[in-house]
């Protein structure tokens, strides 16, 4: 038996209609972008808690290092200081990198929902 072949019609563009090659969930492009944002804010948090911690421990051995007149102590505590200064990195990083996804479209169908959003026009199908 041959399978009969599905007619491909073209649509014409004309400036009423936007035509998406498959259809798009708006709410569902939305959810992703929130969850996005809110793994951002949770994991962001967890490296600023880190940061701090590691600051407070860097503080206190430099001290007793000093007090102590302990090198192992200074020595830790300016490694400590390297460590401290890898989670800056890595804070920058995350935020540049969150700052360039939220402003660069996914793919080709929220660019085309984006557009329609700023034109104020609705998605036709």
């Amino acid at each position: 038996m041959r399978r009969k072949r599905e007619a491909t019609t073209t649509k014409k563009m004309n400036k009423d209609t936007i035509y998406l090659p498959r259809a798009v969930d708006i709410e569902q492009l939305e959810a992703k972008q929130n969850k996005a944002r809110q793994e951002y804010k949770k994991n962001i948090t967890k490296l600023i808690i880190m940061m701090v911690m590691v600051f407070i421990v860097m503080l206190a051995e430099l001290g007793v290092g000093i007090g102590a007149n302990s090198l192992a102590l200074l020595s830790d505590a300016f490694h400590m200081l390297s460590d401290f200064m890898g989670l800056i990195i890595g804070a920058v990083a995350m935020t540049v990198r969150s700052l360039l996804y939220a402003n660069k479209s996914s793919s080709h169908e929220n660019q085309r929902v984006t557009q329609c959003r700023m034109d104020g026009e609705e998605l036709k199908r």
